[in-house]
């Protein structure tokens, strides 16, 4: 299995089990979500089923659903 080329960034948390409780939870609401180490915190990221929707399409989405933060930010791994 291939990454994602991109996470939209929808919560960090210090402590690893709530971070993966959360990408549980937006998981069972049908979002593609996991849950990793970032600057010393741990992120959730979303990404999209198809690779190639661009981030800016799929961040206008997750911008659009009133569950997500109105901060959330396109991360790209390796970049």
């Amino acid at each position: 299995r291939t990454r994602p080329p991109y996470y939209v960034i929808v919560g960090t948390f210090s402590v690893r089990e709530n971070a993966e409780k959360y990408a549980g939870e937006l998981q069972g609401k049908g979002y593609k979500a996991k849950a990793f180490p970032s600057r010393g915190m741990v992120a959730v990221g979303v990404y999209p089923d198809d690779p190639s929707v661009p981030s800016d399409v799929f961040l206008s989405k997750v911008l659009s659903d009133p569950s997500f933060p109105k901060d959330a930010w396109a991360y790209y791994p390796g970049h």
